[in-house]
């Protein structure tokens, strides 16, 4: 008789619509990060676990399910239908659903949740105590930094429940994984008992691969003699851009028409959409990601210099994706890289002031940097990653007896 497989069920925290400009309809999408690992896992593992992933959705009003590759996919109507952040969405039917779930598969059930600062992740803390749940970190920050922020008091009584609940729900997760060294001593100050790592999500290093940079530039039209920076993100100041704006302005002040500003993934309703456009950069919209290997291709530099004190975004997926196409990088996030080699991908730039200085120094030296994608790759390969987080299912498995 065939052992039954144990069931990953990948919980995705927030609806897509409406808050990534997609198109306002329901959509199964693969460019979730719990999809991705869910693909991963079934790409190198693929006899190993029955694989589902789920989200809620603000526009669904029913229960859709569709089998992609092997991996059901299923979206449910959530609550509140008004914008209130994307982190206090709660959907009771995925609740209701995951708990006749827990009852079928006869303990033989890991969650894991993607986003672990939001409703859905302490209800599911609380609510599933006795299965094991996986947290996954995305960014975001805990609910007492929010309380910073909070003008009105008549909302503080709100937060500070909201930050019992937090504290109250994670204690029950069995591991974590997180972008931050921050995020982790954090949950540790909490007295959390679950194991809590520090890693991000991977890279497709096989689609993110070096190519020639002046055929990139061919590719995009772009002039092949000049120095090409580039920035993948929102437009906020929260990423750094209104620093990479104006170092634009100043290398141009400085340097005539030597300089190319291309900055891709903003939309209209991003804080610094307007003054981007206005600064003579190149700005576009979101665009698959294998059509981002020309861009980074074709960079002589990637910018992510983000001074924010609350930023908890880990090294960032692009500026991965950049060295992996064998582009150095100047980004304050570095900080977060797993070993000292960081020093062979890039510069950390300790002030705004700093950012230019260690443009000019990379431009100067690029020899340096040229083995950043090889060290990138240890860290950051999707292999690795997925190899590591099913060794930590095992774990999990074995020690509660499923």
């Amino acid at each position: 008789m065939a052992t039954q497989k144990i069931k990953i069920i990948h919980l995705l925290h927030h609806s897509y619509s409406p808050y990534f400009d997609h198109p306002l309809k329901i959509e199964f999408r693969r460019d979730e990060w719990s999809v991705a690992v869910a693909e991963q896992i079934m790409k190198h593992f693929p006899q190993k676990y029955e694989l589902e992933c789920w989200r809620p959705e603000k526009l669904a009003k029913r229960i859709y399910e569709k089998k992609v590759n092997g991996i059901i996919h299923k979206i449910f109507p959530c609550r509140p239908q008004r914008h209130f952040g994307y982190s206090r969405e709660i959907s009771f039917p995925l609740l209701k659903e995951l708990s006749r779930e827990t009852k079928k598969c006869e303990q033989k059930l890991i969650i894991h949740v993607h986003g672990i600062h939001t409703y859905l992740a302490y209800a599911i803390g609380t609510l599933f105590k006795n299965i094991p749940i996986v947290g996954q970190h995305h960014g975001g920050i805990p609910k007492y930094i929010c309380l910073r922020y909070i003008k009105k008091k008549s909302l503080y009584p709100l937060l500070y429940l909201e930050r019992l609940w937090e504290y109250c729900s994670l204690k029950h997760f069995a591991h974590f994984f997180v972008l931050t060294k921050s995020e982790k001593e954090w949950l540790e100050g909490m007295g959390v008992s679950a194991n809590i790592e520090i890693q991000t999500m991977g890279v497709d290093f096989e689609l993110f691969n070096p190519m020639d940079k002046m055929e990139a530039r061919q590719i995009l039209n772009l002039p092949p003699k000049k120095n090409i920076l580039l920035y993948v993100g929102k437009l906020s100041s929260f990423k750094g851009v209104d620093i990479i704006i104006n170092i634009y302005y100043s290398l141009k002040t400085k340097y005539s028409d030597r300089f190319v500003l291309i900055l891709i993934g903003g939309n209209r309703k991003d804080p610094l959409y307007e003054k981007a456009t206005q600064s003579g950069a190149v700005v576009l919209g979101r665009i698959p990601q294998k059509e981002l290997v020309p861009y980074y291709a074709a960079a002589d530099i990637y910018l992510l210099p983000t001074f924010h004190e609350d930023y908890n975004g880990g090294i960032g997926m692009a500026t991965v994706e950049a060295m992996a196409c064998n582009t150095p990088v100047v980004a304050t996030t570095l900080k977060h890289f797993p070993s000292d080699e960081w020093t062979k991908c890039g510069k950390i730039p300790e002030t705004p002031e700093d950012v230019e200085k260690q443009i000019m120094e990379i431009l100067e030296n690029p020899s340096v940097f040229k083995h950043c994608r090889e060290v990138a790759q240890i860290f950051f390969d999707w292999k690795s990653i997925i190899r590591h987080t099913v060794e930590i299912y095992e774990r999990i498995s074995c020690r509660i007896g499923i």
